[in-house]
């Protein structure tokens, strides 16, 4: 009787030690990397993924990339922080996340780039979501950016299909697809946008920013700037069977690439209050046509790329504080920057300070002295001395250099390094333009390095 209950409890010893390494094994899965770049990988994430729950990272201090050859099906709860080290990439091969019904993906400080949806089969989710599938499903988004992503067909960014998504201090920018809806499409689904960025998406059809189809929208404090389509919508289109309401926000787009010239909405948009639209009124009659006076896309601060404003802009001290205050804007931008800087807040993503003024406007220059030394006379200038306090300076540090030491026309001049030769972008022409603006045709802008003139849209990308 004795070595029979001696035996129970070593076999019961053994089943919780067990266990135990179990638990253990499953906790530790919950980590990708070993404290190097090079443990961070896609076999890592595969490992952790398996079973849900929160993911984060161990690759060491730098920035890192993780290159996926297959989407990740999410059909757990998960949870995935990147810390704002994290890239995770499909190298325009392959979609980054395909969430089935029932699962939840919720991103934090995470980036994710060059998602493909790649039209191959014909199934039903070919050519849809080049970043995340949301195929009935719950994907919230915190602090996250979604860069370079394309469809064959629709949701270049986020593909959201009968499912609930939600974008908190987000990005989406630099997306394209070939039909509808670069940024976003959203399929009967129910989407909130708070203290978000959709930038420079491009779509050969319809919704450069998004498109809407018998789904919910609500974009808060949030910024659409220089997104464009083929057809209809540049920045939104709603078809008659959904419903966006904006507030606290900027609809900002150069007009669609095509004719129709339909601007910046298509479709019934509600307004909320307190919005700005430029350049024209097709988002709604009652909300103010005027330039918003956004910054190029930079690094403004925060863990995701914003617009900056202007002190001058409209935008700022024009916005509804109590929207601003409540939940998900809870008092701050997009960067995590606190709003009501100047007793009342700011239209869109961004909250101008004028202590810290934000980057992304090059073209802007400022001399400290009235009168600078006078420019070389050669056609090619290269700096030989150190630039003094007359040289121009721009009004915000960190803008590019022009090399010279002088401020010309159209350049802002920091620190420029020394072996930096002066020459212009384009020889022999203007200014290049960069992406989303129209170029080509008689006369036509070029585009800059890095991008192409898209035939039969006229569009740099």
């Amino acid at each position: 009787m004795r070595l029979k209950r001696l035996v129970l409890v070593s076999v019961a010893g053994f089943i919780f030690f067990v266990a135990l390494r179990l638990v253990t094994v499953s906790q530790a899965a919950g980590t990708v990397g070993t404290g190097t770049p090079e443990s961070c990988n896609e076999a890592a994430l595969d490992a952790a993924l398996v079973g849900g729950g929160a993911i984060t990272f161990n690759c060491g201090k730098s920035p890192v990339v993780i290159t996926l050859a297959n989407e990740k099906t999410i059909a757990d709860n998960v949870s995935i922080d990147g810390n704002g080290l994290i890239t995770l990439s499909g190298r325009n091969v392959s979609r980054i996340f395909h969430v089935n019904p029932g699962g939840t993906l919720e991103l934090h400080k995470l980036i994710l780039s060059h998602g493909a949806a790649n039209d191959t089969s014909e199934t039903a989710h070919d050519g849809i979501g080049g970043a995340i599938l949301n195929d009935g499903g719950t994907v919230s988004l915190f602090d996250t950016m979604i860069r370079s992503g394309r469809a064959d067909h629709s949701g270049g960014g986020i593909y959201n299909r009968g499912g609930t998504l939600t974008l908190v201090r987000t990005t989406i920018a630099d997306n394209y697809v070939s039909d509808n809806g670069s940024g976003l499409l959203n399929e009967n689904g129910t989407v909130i946008i708070a203290n978000s960025t959709f930038s420079a998406n491009f779509a050969g059809k319809n919704g450069g920013g998004l498109f809407n189809f018998a789904g919910t929208i609500t974009i808060i404090n949030s910024t659409f700037y220089n997104n464009s389509a083929g057809f209809n919508g540049s920045g939104i289109l709603n078809n008659a069977e959904g419903t966006v309401a904006i507030k606290n926000s900027i609809i900002a787009n150069a007009p669609s690439g095509d004719t129709p010239l339909t601007g910046n909405c298509g479709g019934k948009v509600v307004d909320g209050n307190k919005n700005i639209q430029f350049p024209d009124d097709s988002c709604g009659k009652s909300i103010p046509v005027a330039d918003p006076q956004l910054g190029t896309l930079a690094d403004n601060g925060g863990f995701v790329l914003t617009h900056a404003l202007k002190p001058s802009s409209p935008a700022v001290n024009k916005a509804d504080n109590t929207v601003c205050q409540a939940d998900p804007i809870n008092k701050v931008d997009e960067r995590g920057v606190a709003r009501l800087v100047s007793g009342a807040c700011d239209v869109g993503a961004f909250e101008y300070d004028p202590k810290n003024p934000g980057k992304g406007f090059e073209g802007d220059c400022q001399c400290s002295n009235p009168t600078p030394a006078p420019k070389p006379t050669t056609a090619l200038r290269r700096p030989t001395v150190t630039v003094t306090k007359s040289a121009c300076q721009p009004t915000q540090p960190g803008l590019p250099c022009n090399c010279n030491g002088f401020c010309d026309p159209g350049e802002s001049y920091y620190t420029c390094p020394q072996d930096c030769p002066f020459a212009p972008v384009n020889p022999g022409g203007g200014p290049c333009v960069g992406q989303g603006q129209k170029c080509g045709g008689p006369g036509g802008a070029s585009c800059c390095p890095g991008l192409t003139c898209v035939p039969g849209v006229g569009l740099c990308r």
